[in-house]
């Protein structure tokens, strides 16, 4: 009979088969948690423990260290132990539990809601985005960057609380002034101090943040009552106008000058005008676009010599950037139209300035300041305007009480009109010319010489520019009042006025008859007070100042004048060309101590025995002349005197007068 069969295997096989699985089951079930001990010991042992670097030892090779760990709390390190068991035998346990096992329809329901959601999600963001794209969308930006950026934040706000300090001193101190209040030497030392920082600003950074507000308070400060404060704050005026190539800054100034003085009327002070002789007005011609041209080509072949030649990297960018900024500026100046249409409404603004303080309050303390200004920019004004403006000069010269000054300014303004586009009106200018000829003689070497200056400009326009329009009269008259002013001012104004005159002497050879004493042409008498220069005859006389001009203490004068009566076209000084008047003006001034050409130190003498046995031959020469008595042919008798060897000084012209008495008297009557 043959044995059962299980599954087609004998029944004895099947046992131990079964046998077997039962005790690898065994066996894995005890090396599973052996390792699962192991596993635990570690974690726990890692708890407490540092793992260092192994090191190698010879015999033993590599050693693993440790070291312990220092334990802060107890309670937390048996909870952390505590933890770390549960997640060890949570990882170690195979055995599912009852509320992860989830049915087929829970999983497939629980993905179409999150698959719901997402979708709604998706499209909420999408509409959000359309209706406003820049919302909640942050640039990603380098960590260097960053901290720049909110440097530069910091940096804005702290400013603000600067500046919002500085206008709150000034405040309190215009609200004190107007309640006229005293006011302590600590307060106004601080209203220095702010004020002095705000114009350092505008200076060192025009368009920086907040600029038209400072300068909007600059304005007002420009009006205060103190001195010190005016002049800070003009002179700080005075280099933004002349270095804003950028011409916002200027007219945004120059608008609130004109609301100011709009304001207040008359009452402003004679800074507020003058700060504007410092505009770039004359920059309207254009007439620098090639210097900028060049200017630019340098630049940029210093840019392409910098790209090839520099080695550091860094030295490289820190170069092209200040390339690259003067290349900018120098672009920024280029644009003609727009620098052209800038400096229109400057123009306009600053002549609206003049014109309304020349009609409204020609008695105002800032007339001189106003026709200063207007003479210096007399050629951009509008030619339909030129026969209204010298008309009001003219009734300012005849019926408000000017000072020279302020009749010199208006020549000077009347006679730049005429010069240029003015020369085809039909204006008689001779009332000026009499007026200019009899406020010569008001300027001396004491605190107005430098009005000579204003003086030289006015006469290079009238004897050369406008020398056709000139008569001889007129000009020999001219000529001679510059030689009598030469007496009376200083060297670098008697430089100006000797080269005038020699430049009219190489013009005009009918002046020649200035040069000669014996020689007359016409009629009458020179007379040097009358104050038309048409009727004062100074055809009749010469240039009798040239004798004292020659004995001059300045050496180059001696030498101008020596060369003005020599007639020569050569030049006395070592350059190369002929220096203009307002250049010999400028060049040889020594109101500041500096003397051109510099003055010899004087030599250092030996006084050894050569020198006092000379001076004690000069004494005995003197005692032994002192002694003698010599008859002339005449028969006086030149005798020694009581005051020694004054004796020698005889008066021979009392001799000639004293002879020809006695010759008048040897005479017999008829």
């Amino acid at each position: 009979m043959s044995k059962p069969v299980i599954d087609g295997t004998p029944k004895h096989k099947a046992r131990s088969n079964k046998t077997i699985l039962q005790l690898s089951a065994d066996m894995t079930e005890g090396m599973e948690e052996a390792y699962r001990k192991t596993v635990l010991c570690e974690i726990s042992h890692q708890e407490h423990v540092n793992r260092l670097l192994p090191i190698k030892v010879k015999g033993k090779g590599l050693i693993n260290r440790t070291a312990p760990k220092q334990i802060k709390d107890d309670a937390s390190v048996c909870s952390s132990d505590l933890d770390n068991k549960q997640s060890a035998e949570d990882i170690f346990d195979d055995k599912p539990n009852e509320q992860q096992v989830v049915s087929l329809a829970e999983i497939l329901l629980k993905r179409d809601e999150e698959i719901r959601e997402k979708q709604f999600f998706i499209g909420t963001t999408c509409a959000a985005i359309l209706e406003n794209p820049e919302a909640r969308i942050e640039n990603i930006v380098k960590k260097d960057t960053l901290a720049r950026v909110n440097f530069e934040n910091k940096l804005l706000t702290y400013y603000k609380q600067l500046l919002k300090h500085i206008e709150s001193i000034t405040s309190k101190y215009t609200k004190k002034l107007l309640r006229s209040e005293k006011q302590s030497v600590e307060t106004r030392q601080l209203l220095e101090m702010a004020v002095q920082c705000m114009c350092d600003l505008v200076l060192a950074h025009p368009y920086f943040n907040y600029s038209p507000n400072l300068v909007q308070v600059l304005v007002l400060m420009l009006n205060n009552t103190k001195e010190t404060i005016r002049k800070m704050v003009h002179t700080c005026f005075s280099v933004l106008f002349k270095t804003d190539a950028r011409l916002d800054l200027t007219q945004h100034t120059v608008r609130h000058i004109n609301m100011l003085i709009k304001k207040k009327q008359r009452n402003v002070f004679p800074e507020m005008i003058s700060c504007l002789k410092n505009l770039q007005i004359h920059r309207i011609n254009m007439n620098d676009d090639k210097l900028l041209e060049v200017k630019k080509q340098k630049l940029e072949k210093q840019k392409s010599y910098v790209i090839n030649m520099s080695r550091k990297e860094r030295k490289r960018k820190k170069k092209l950037q200040e390339l690259e900024k003067d290349i900018f500026e120098t672009k920024a100046e280029e644009s003609k139209q727009i620098v052209r249409r800038k400096l229109t409404e400057i123009s306009k603004l600053t002549f609206m300035i003049y014109f309304k303080i020349l009609k409204c309050y020609p008695d105002s303390k800032v007339l001189s300041a106003t026709l200063e200004g207007l003479s210096k920019f007399a050629h951009t004004i509008n030619i339909d305007f030129f026969a209204d403006l010298v008309e009001l000069l003219n009734n300012l010269l005849e019926n408000v009480e000017l000072g020279y000054r302020e009749q010199l300014h208006c020549i000077q303004t009347v006679f730049i009109i005429l010069s240029g586009q003015g020369e085809v009106l039909n204006i008689d200018p001779a009332r000026f010319y009499s007026h200019f000829y009899k406020n010569l003689l008001y300027v001396n070497a004491g605190k107005n010489h430098d009005d000579m200056q204003t003086i030289i400009k006015t006469l290079d326009v009238i004897l050369f520019k406008r020398r056709r329009n000139v008569t001889y009269h007129r000009y020999v008259s001219f000529v001679k009042r510059l030689a009598t002013l030469c007496l009376q001012v200083l060297p670098n104004g008697c430089l100006g006025l000797i080269s005038l005159i020699r430049s009219c002497m190489h013009m005009n050879q009918q002046l020649d008859i200035l040069l000669d004493s014996e020689a007359v042409v016409g009629s009458g008498k020179f007379d040097p007070f009358n104050d038309e220069p048409e009727f004062a005859n100074a055809n009749c006389t010469a240039l009798f100042e040239s004798s004292c001009l020659v004995r001059h203490y300045h050496p180059l004068i001696r030498k101008m004048v020596m060369n003005v009566l020599k007639g020569s076209d050569s030049v006395p000084i070592n350059s190369g060309r002929t220096l203009t008047p307002d250049e010999y003006y400028t060049n040889y001034d020594c109101t500041e101590m500096v003397f051109n050409p510099e003055i010899a130190p004087p030599s250092q003498v030996k006084y050894g025995k050569n020198y006092q046995r000379l001076v004690g031959s000069k004494i005995l020469k003197r005692k032994t002349l002192s002694k003698l008595s010599l008859r002339m042919k005449d028969g006086t008798v030149i005798g020694k005197s009581k005051e020694g060897s004054k004796g020698l000084f005889h008066d021979y012209f009392m001799d000639y007068i004293q002879m020809s008495k006695m010759k008048k008297t040897s005479l017999p009557d008829n």
